[in-house]
């Protein structure tokens, strides 16, 4: 703003007699201040048009992140939890199965697989030497889990291979969990749980998914199952009871779902969300943050604009008289374009350049947050560049064509 401003400070502080006789005068220190404004206004620009390329760069690269299961089309809603509801969970998952809902789980995790309440827990595995910890995500879901979300298995068998009675010693963990524990041959290990619940045994290993926001790294994880829809009411009530149901269902046949949830618990209001909204609620921060420098990428445009246009206006009338002569001796409009743009160029380069820089290093910050993030190619660091000195050069442009067609006799009048 100071920028637009500056060509009416310098007219407003001029001389009345110098200003009726069209007299303008600069100096040495003038045009140091205005090289020195005319930088800034692009380094700033420069800042927030890059910051804007990699900010949006690592936003669309969360959208499109492998999470190592699905989040499309699959609804979690949360299950009461008292005792009579309890008793219903085998009625609900027959009752969706005969609307055509196949895909049902149950887990004990409140909320969902992304936004839920996740723990860390210390197992220990065996060795050669005795035991040894290790930091690890542990799940209780039931049989039907990874078929639902989807999560492959690299090595041995799921949880619906063996009978439910048996599912209370077994386990499934992920890649991580084994290069954790540094396995090679991952099925048949024993993991023993701690505070004295005994001890489980690997049966597979699941492709590693994400429990938790992209600004975490991988984590190990170990899923212990049980059938709920076959467990007795007593055993129900023994151990932790399910919260929470995930369905594979499209956004579309919730009309179905609200119609047997109201069956089956009709004293019960119906709490869902869909999985891939919990996963964009997780970066509401970053969509502000893009949103936010949209905004000011437009605006710091508009007013570098403003601002390199009034400076140029300044400028070109210090050299009427000149430009006058110039045109009478013969100088084409192309010979005058070079002539007056080439100071200003270089001056959008060394902002823009600047510019750059600073927000390069402060993007690089910004990125640490991630565990998983972009790199700041050569390609994010040209395009604002080549944004800046575009628009550089069409405000330039247009100025100069301006002055460039002003008629010689008028230039040269007030001489």
């Amino acid at each position: 703003l100071f920028i637009s401003l500056y060509p009416a400070l310098i007219l407003a502080s001029g001389k009345p007699v110098n200003m009726l006789n069209k007299m303008l005068t600069t100096s040495a220190r003038g045009a140091t201040v205005r090289s020195f404004l005319m930088t800034g206004q692009f380094i700033i620009c420069g800042c927030v048009l890059t910051s804007f390329f990699i900010v949006g760069g690592q936003f669309k690269y969360i959208q499109n992140f492998d999470l190592g299961f699905t989040k499309d089309n699959i609804t979690s809603i949360e299950v009461p939890t008292d005792s009579i509801s309890l008793t219903k969970l085998r009625y609900l998952k027959k009752s969706l199965s005969k609307e055509g809902f196949t895909q049902v789980s149950l887990t004990t995790q409140s909320g969902n697989l992304l936004t839920g309440e996740s723990f860390s827990d210390v197992v220990k595995k065996n060795t050669a030497y005795g035991t040894t910890d290790l930091h690890v995500i542990p799940k209780e879901v039931d049989g039907d889990f990874i078929e639902v979300m989807r999560i492959p298995l690299v090595q041995g068998k799921s949880f619906k291979e063996f009978s439910w009675e048996q599912w209370s010693s077994l386990t499934l963990i992920n890649e991580k969990f084994v290069r954790d524990a540094g396995w090679k041959n991952p099925i048949g290990q024993k993991i023993e749980l701690p505070y004295g619940l005994g001890e489980l045994t690997v049966i597979g290993v699941m492709k590693d998914f994400h429990v938790s926001s992209l600004h975490n790294p991988m984590e190990a994880v170990m899923l212990r199952a049980s059938d709920y829809s076959e467990m007795s009411y007593a055993a129900l009530t023994s151990a932790a009871p399910p919260q929470t149901l995930l369905l594979a269902a499209a956004p579309g046949s919730l009309h179905s779902i609200k119609k047997v949830w109201a069956n089956v618990f009709p004293d019960h209001d119906l709490h869902y969300e869909f999985l891939d909204d919990s996963f964009n609620k997780q970066y509401e921060a970053e969509k502000r943050t893009i949103l936010l420098f949209s905004y000011f990428s437009i605006l710091a445009l508009t007013i570098t604009g403003i601002g390199l246009y009034t400076i140029l206006s300044y400028q070109l009338s210090l050299r009427t008289k000149e430009i006058g002569i110039r045109k009478v001796m013969g100088a084409n409009t192309i010979t005058l374009l070079k002539l007056l743009s080439k100071h200003t160029l270089i001056f959008v380069i060394i902002g823009s350049g600047v510019g750059l820089m600073l927000s390069w290093n402060a993007a690089n910050w910004w990125l640490q947050s991630f565990a998983y993030k972009i790199e700041i190619t050569s390609l994010l660091l040209i395009l604002p560049t080549l944004v800046i000195l575009l628009f550089g050069s069409g405000v330039c442009l247009l100025k100069i064509l301006q002055a460039s067609r002003t008629n010689p006799i008028e230039a040269l009048r007030a001489e």
